[in-house]
């Protein structure tokens, strides 16, 4: 279709389609729904991680397949300055679901280093106390060995009596749970052996030994000697990212899931050669100049022409940075990471306020990184406001650009196509992968949420 023919907008409902839509909107707030539930216990599990990553894995593949649909049709129909607005849009609210995993996945992975540094610290005092035991099973309780034995049954009852505090207390041990009762059997079976029974203490003390050589074990408690990392990676993209300050907690974390953060990482590049293609070509883009120029794109409520040499300056550079693979990630989780840690020193500055009239800076510092409980929340009601905000924006931008739709073909674009049924369709994965989430709660999980709120 030439320019001068162009009469307005072809309808393209499977891009701008109500079904599409839908689909995307639904998809990512399913995505919210596995870290409120984590919020319910303070905790994430092994579990809710891998389900987050199921989920985020069926939002993630449509969202590929409308960018590669967005280039396909302008190569064959054509695409209109209108519908890759909208396809950006969507794209948008894909990326702020990817962050919200990576963001849980960060807080799960602090949670897990903290549970690996608590079991071996166990294990290496395990260890020590069962290394100087050594002489006393093999000689008995003649000269010192008398001194040696009486130092490591205080050393077990006091090790007992922690651990059995702490698998009382403590949320944050269910890897741990099964090692550490291990470890409290065998302390229980030393100090049973008393002092009388040599023989029933030089069984103990070498069965102990034996095992703490097993490699299996030495791992799970975190004193197994070696890289324990799957793969080793070692790239100039590698270098870049650990010079940024903070990059290389970032790194160990892409490196927790590779598989993730290179179909992440993927769709962002993806996304931002469109962007890119799109705001370099857009005094020319689509068949029908004269209607680009009329096209407009709601930001915040505003709507500004596409054709805006601002909006165009500042959109190249945003896609741009977009295209770096994996600092994409980095650069938006740390973008993310600011917000989300500026508001919790509000939160305490606020709440330290509160209880003094003259708030000590110091303080402030240390009850900042003493509420950790309050990030999770911080980064749902952040990817809350962000999925909303991109929403809105594409429904306002959609109203705004009706007009320009040509004669008809308003009710077209509300025509459910294949497209479209398919887009609704794959919601139900996500759908029964939330509900399963949902199933496995307790009545006393959301008697605690509750209880939390009124405070």
């Amino acid at each position: 279709m030439s320019s001068s023919n162009c009469t307005g907008i072809e309808p393209n409902p499977d891009i701008s389609g109500v079904g599409v839509r839908t689909a995307i909107y639904a998809q990512a707030i399913l995505t919210l729904v596995q870290p409120i539930l984590a919020i319910l216990d303070g905790y994430i599990s092994e579990d809710e991680l891998i389900g987050l990553h199921e989920l985020y894995l069926g939002i993630l593949l449509p969202g590929c397949a409308l960018l590669f649909s967005a280039l396909i049709q302008d190569r064959t129909f054509g695409l209109s300055a209108y519908h890759a607005t909208i396809v950006l849009y969507l794209s948008w609210i894909n990326n702020t679901s990817a962050m919200i995993f990576f963001q849980f996945a960060l807080i799960a992975q602090i949670q897990l280093d903290a549970e690996r540094d608590f079991r071996r610290k166990v294990g290496v005092m395990w260890e020590l106390m069962y290394k100087p035991l050594k002489s006393v099973a093999r000689e008995g309780y003649a000269g010192n060995n008398q001194e040696i034995l009486k130092a490591a049954r205080s050393l077990a009852e006091g090790m007992r009596t922690a651990l059995r505090t702490r698998l009382k207390k403590a949320k944050g041990l269910d890897r741990s749970k099964e090692v550490l009762e291990d470890v409290i059997q065998n302390l229980s079976a030393f100090l049973g052996a008393g002092t009388e029974n040599h023989d029933e203490l030089k069984m103990v003390v070498e069965a102990t030994q034996e095992r703490l050589q097993d490699s299996r074990l030495r791992k799970t408690l975190g004193i197994f000697e070696g890289d324990t990392r799957q793969w080793k990676v070692t790239t100039m993209v590698e270098g870049w990212v650990k010079k940024i300050r903070g990059g290389e907690t970032v790194w160990t974390l892409l490196e927790r899931d590779w598989t993730m953060a290179t179909l992440a990482s993927a769709h962002l590049i993806l996304f931002s050669a469109v962007g890119v293609w799109l705001w370099v070509t857009i005094d020319r883009f689509g068949d029908c100049e004269h209607v680009t120029k009329l096209t407009k794109l709601v930001i915040v409520g505003i709507p500004i022409p596409v054709t805006s040499q601002a909006l165009r300056i500042v959109s190249i550079v945003i896609y741009a940075i977009c295209l770096l693979p994996f600092i994409n990630i980095v650069v938006f989780g740390g973008l993310e990471l600011v917000v989300v840690v500026g508001c919790q020193r509000l939160v305490a500055y606020f709440r330290n306020s509160s209880k003094s009239g003259s708030p000590d800076p110091e303080k402030l510092q240390e009850t900042s990184s003493r509420t950790p409980g309050y990030s999770l929340p911080l980064f749902v009601a952040l990817t809350f406001v962000l999925q909303t905000f991109f929403i809105v924006s594409t429904e306002l931008t959609i109203h705004n650009n009706r007009h320009l739709l040509s004669q008809n073909s308003d009710s077209q674009e509300s025509d459910w196509t294949f497209g479209q049924t398919l887009a609704i369709a794959l919601t139900i994965l996500p759908l029964l992968q939330v509900w399963k989430e949902v199933r496995k709660l307790k009545l006393e999980d959301f008697k605690r949420l509750f209880r939390g709120s009124q405070r």
